[in-house]
């Protein structure tokens, strides 16, 4: 069956996650204390991100869409 697909990915210090869905933009949340930092916004198809990671160095957040 369809679910709600999505991805997760954790900085490397381990502070900071970030998850995806077809249903909402990336957010991004506090590991800690379950609290929401933002939403990322830029994909021409918004809320349909289905993939995410950190850089290296935890500064940047790559993320995949159907948008090509």
């Amino acid at each position: 069956g369809e679910g709600n697909r999505g991805s997760l990915a954790i900085d490397p210090t381990g502070t900071v996650m970030v998850t995806t869905s077809e249903k909402a933009p990336p957010i991004l949340t506090n590991v800690a204390t379950g609290q929401e930092i933002m939403r990322l916004k830029g994909h021409s198809q918004g809320e349909k991100v289905s993939a995410v990671a950190f850089s290296q160095d935890g500064k940047t957040i790559i993320t995949g869409s159907y948008d090509g």
